[in-house]
């Protein structure tokens, strides 16, 4: 079922400003430590920079073991996509005057989600450029 146009500005606009923060945070430490290798644990990170995801959810008990593939499996698609497509859409659907009042209600604006786009962009070439990663 596809979202609805307000729900998927909610959704991106949540984990485009988590996954920036994220990276601002390791920034901060990368540089405080002076280094250049960083590890990258934060699932939005990895997905951003094409990092394979590592944590596997461990389902205990016998009733909810069943769900174990499903939650491994699909737990990334919960997350926003953060590809250059999405990042369109998102603008494009802030632009929209349908959901001018949306954005209104809730606090948000068109040169808020430019910039989340722009910044999600700077960080990834960032990070791609200037960083290695280990595991």
């Amino acid at each position: 079922m596809p979202l609805s146009d307000q729900h998927f500005i909610l959704v991106v606009n949540t984990d485009y400003a988590c996954v920036l923060d994220a990276f601002e945070n390791k920034k901060r430490k990368m540089d405080e430590k002076n280094t250049k290798v960083c590890k990258v644990t934060d699932v939005r990170m990895r997905k951003v920079l094409g990092l394979p995801d590592k944590e596997r959810k461990e389902i205990i008990g016998s009733r909810r073991y069943r769900f174990q593939h499903s939650i491994g499996t699909q737990k990334l698609q919960f997350h926003a996509a953060y590809d250059d497509d999405e990042g369109k859409k998102f603008i494009s659907l802030c632009e929209s005057p349908e959901n001018a009042a949306f954005l209104k209600s809730e606090e948000l604006t068109v040169d808020d989600a430019r910039k989340l786009v722009e910044d999600l962009k700077y960080f990834r070439e960032l990070f791609l450029a200037d960083y290695e990663f280990e595991d």
